[in-house]
């Protein structure tokens, strides 16, 4: 996040008609890539049962965090949703228990992120939730 030039620019642009995403490392236990998120794109809340950090390098996300329930079953609801602006150079972290959330592109121009993972995401069925909390359809998809 400290030095953003560093990363080359064909990573930093989405393929025409397509989200881009880039893995830089894959392993069981990190999954590393460069992305970027197309303006007014969206990801529902959706868990990733690990732990993550998830810089932004340009432009700015919007992240919903889903605080969970007392019994761990799943996030509370809209009315307990926490709402973050991160900006370029800003970092959410994910932590296993409390990793439920949504990211929103709310610009005109595509966000460049590079998130990290403790595990390799590919092929994770993740649970999805409506802002309202209700349990939603699973997906293997993410931003």
């Amino acid at each position: 996040m400290r030095n953003p030039g560093s990363i080359p620019a064909e990573y930093l642009k989405s393929p025409e008609g397509q989200r881009g995403r880039y893995i830089l490392h894959r392993a069981p236990r990190l999954q590393h890539h460069i992305g970027g998120v197309a303006p007014g794109d969206r990801a529902t809340a959706h868990n990733h049962e690990t732990w993550g950090v998830i810089g932004v390098i340009e432009n700015e996300i919007e992240e919903t965090r889903l605080p969970r329930d007392g019994g761990g079953a799943g996030p509370r609801g809209a009315r307990d949703a926490e709402r973050h602006a991160h900006a370029a150079g800003g970092v959410s972290r994910l932590v296993p228990g409390d990793e439920v959330h949504g990211m929103y592109n709310p610009t005109a121009r595509d966000t460049d992120r590079d998130p990290r993972y403790g595990k390799d995401l590919a092929g994770l069925k993740r649970r999805r939730w409506e802002a309202d909390g209700r349990r939603s359809r699973s997906s293997a998809t993410d931003i």
